[in-house]
């Protein structure tokens, strides 16, 4: 489940942080993830590279198809939370397809239903307490990826960022084809141990830097770098905050991930989906 959102949250722009950042910087409405004039976007490529994948995840658990245990019946009580993330999502496609002058929509957005939704939890479960309610919070998630933000960003201010643009641009000869696949297959790499997000913040220079020397279409980089940052966090259990909450609560369950095992899962897959999707893009925007 992690590892295909992840995935799939590059194909809109309200599929997954990484997407809005993206849609932020560019200036780029909902549509754009569909259609870029008469050209089908990165929802497409995303796709295909999804049939792909698909196909290596089952041949991955195949060998589960098997004694399977029976699941326990599990009783929901309330739709209230089904009803936030429904007006959610209607809020985020109604914000990111209009033009409007007001910056950070989708983060808006996003932090008054998480006020909202936190507020109602604490009411709801009042039996308990607010400050019962309070650690049943993921704090060590939530600490982590701040922690991440702050050392993206002390490194972009470093110049590191820069520096990287132009080792890319040294690397690929300034050969169109190299610099998309550099960009591609960096993302992915260092997505895989860094979180998508501030990576991605911190990237998104980068490839303006690059499209401004070689006269590339923008849209081509600025979705290969979607493609490999999103999916590249598939990799390990700490390159997308998906995996990160996914473990979490395989932890509280009382399962442990080691390291290897996700990578076992998360490398084949991510393999297959990037090639399939940056090529795709590569035919659609070169």
């Amino acid at each position: 489940m992690a590892i295909s959102s992840n995935l799939q949250g590059a194909a809109t722009l309200i599929g997954d942080p990484p997407s809005m950042l993206l849609a932020g910087f560019t200036g780029m409405n909902f549509n754009d993830f569909f259609f870029i004039g008469e050209s089908p976007s990165i929802f497409f490529s995303v796709q295909i590279g999804a049939i792909v994948s698909a196909v290596v995840l089952f041949l991955l658990f195949k060998k589960y198809d098997k004694k399977m245990p029976v699941l326990k019946e599990e009783k929901y009580f309330t739709l209230i939370p089904s009803i936030f993330i429904a007006f959610l999502v209607f809020s985020l496609i109604l914000g990111s397809s209009f033009e409007h002058d007001i910056h950070y929509m989708s983060g808006i957005i996003c932090f008054a239903f998480g006020i909202i939704s936190f507020v109602w939890f604490v009411f709801y479960r009042i039996g308990e307490g607010v400050k019962k309610s309070l650690a049943n919070l993921d704090w060590q998630t939530g600490v982590f990826l701040m922690g991440i933000f702050i050392l993206v960003k002390s490194l972009s201010v470093a110049g590191l960022m820069e520096d990287a643009a132009e080792l890319i641009l040294k690397v690929s000869d300034k050969n169109p084809f190299s610099v998309y696949m550099l960009i591609v297959w960096v993302s992915v790499f260092l997505s895989a141990f860094i979180d998508n997000v501030p990576f991605l913040v911190a990237m998104l220079p980068v490839a303006k830097f690059i499209t401004a020397h070689m006269g590339m279409n923008p849209s081509l980089l600025y979705f290969g770098l979607l493609i490999g940052a999103s999916v590249g966090g598939n990799i390990t259990p700490i390159g997308a905050s998906a995996n990160i909450v996914s473990v979490g609560i395989l932890k509280k369950q009382g399962y442990s991930m080691r390291f290897m095992e996700f990578v076992r899962i998360g490398l084949p897959f991510t393999i297959a989906s990037v090639i399939a999707s940056s090529l795709i893009t590569w035919l659609v925007f070169s």
